[in-house]
């Protein structure tokens, strides 16, 4: 006995007929997940810079912001280090750095029990911080590709619903 599948002909006149409006209902749809997509990935990265937590400053400072014009969700740290990013600092590492200063080495040396705080602030003269990949390591959580998979079925399901519902 075969599968037979009718569509309704009319069900697809009228969802064709809402496809015609949708610029008016899928940015609205899309604008009011897209704020909730970047408190979860901001917690996401705040708990991946934990690691590397000396005062705080780097994961206080991540922020998000949407940007409805362009549909634009950015997320990230905002603190800086002198006029340097400090994000960019602790995703890719630095040179040598000839005059680290050394009073806030010595003082992270001893927060996390560094043996010899000297040694470490010289190495860090010489071969400069060695990188702390943050960004790749937050997108590749798990919770981070749920939140992205739970956006993305919530923005789905009511742009279905619109298209058939009206």
């Amino acid at each position: 006995m075969p599968i037979t599948i009718t569509l309704n002909q009319s069900e697809i006149l009228r969802a064709t007929a809402n496809l015609g409006k949708a610029n008016q209902w899928v940015p609205a749809t899309i604008h009011k997940q897209m704020p909730i997509l970047g408190k979860q990935i901001k917690s996401l990265m705040q708990d991946q810079l934990k690691s590397h937590r000396y005062l705080g400053t780097l994961g206080d400072s991540v922020s998000f912001e949407y940007e409805t014009p362009i549909f634009t969700l950015t997320i990230g740290p905002m603190a800086k280090r002198g006029r340097y990013d400090a994000g960019m600092i602790a995703e890719t590492g630095t040179g040598r750095i000839w005059n680290l200063p050394w009073l806030p080495i010595k003082e992270w040396a001893e927060y996390v029990g560094a043996d010899n705080p000297k040694a470490v602030w010289l190495s860090m003269r010489k071969h400069g911080v060695l990188p702390n990949p943050f960004l790749w390591k937050t997108m590749n959580r798990m919770e981070f590709s749920a939140a992205l998979m739970a956006t993305s079925d919530i923005i789905g399901t009511r742009l279905a619903a619109q298209v058939f519902a009206g």
